[in-house]
């Protein structure tokens, strides 16, 4: 729902980003073609930046992985925990069938 919302959204700004470019850059017909041009490839870009973040953010790329008990005890040597623990919270993570 929320990608579709914002959709319409964006369409909307297009829209009023279009009748303020013809209000205020009233010259002459030919005139008005550059800076709607402008309005509709600044909505589009826009609405596409936030399309491709959100997307990304629905499927990322880098899952989280727990790393080894050696790793931590270098990265982290006082908050190391005892082989134990580790073992504890990787049976705890890891998915039972």
């Amino acid at each position: 729902m929320g990608f579709v919302v914002t959709i319409l959204t964006f369409i909307v700004i297009g829209i009023i980003a279009c009748i303020c470019t013809c209000v205020c850059c009233n010259k002459e017909p030919s005139a008005n073609l550059f800076p709607l041009t402008l309005a509709n490839t600044a909505t589009i870009c826009c609405w596409m930046m936030w399309a491709i973040v959100y997307l990304a953010h629905l499927n990322p790329l880098i899952s989280f992985t727990t790393p080894s008990v050696d790793t931590a005890e270098k990265l982290f040597p006082p908050f190391a925990i005892s082989r134990e623990g580790f073992e504890a919270i990787t049976a705890y993570d890891s998915p039972t069938n």
